[in-house]
């Protein structure tokens, strides 16, 4: 039976392209680092170069200030979006929203990106 497993099990990977034995590179998407380097930094090393990010930003555009307690506070920092009721949800979104648009201006800062890494890292749905 196990034969038969692994026999499927191979049938499978080349049905999607993979050679038998193929393991796929640890890695994780980002705006900063490449694919593989993105896995080693650590959600404490991503919150702060997402703070100095949110900094520089705040000295182009005061506005940002007001968003800090809600996205970039150590509290927010270890906000769990999934187990956020829904009114406490909806106003986490609300403040990422107002985040982007007024992000739209400054886009091509690297503070931006910087915020960036670290509000997808730690509020992706």
């Amino acid at each position: 039976m196990a034969s038969t497993l692994a026999q499927q099990l191979a049938q499978v990977q080349l049905l999607q392209g993979q050679a038998p034995g193929y393991k796929k590179p640890k890695g994780k998407p980002s705006l900063l680092f490449d694919y593989q380097k993105a896995a080693d930094v650590d959600g404490a090393a991503i919150y702060e170069i997402g703070c100095q990010g949110f900094s520089d930003l705040c000295r182009l555009n005061p506005q940002f200030s007001a968003l800090r307690e809600a996205l970039f506070s150590r509290a927010a920092a270890s906000v769990l979006r999934d187990s956020l009721d829904p009114a406490a949800a909806t106003q986490l979104n609300e403040a990422v929203e107002e985040f982007c648009l007024l992000l739209t201006q400054h886009f091509l800062s690297p503070g931006a990106f910087r915020a960036l890494e670290y509000l997808i890292r730690q509020f992706r749905r």
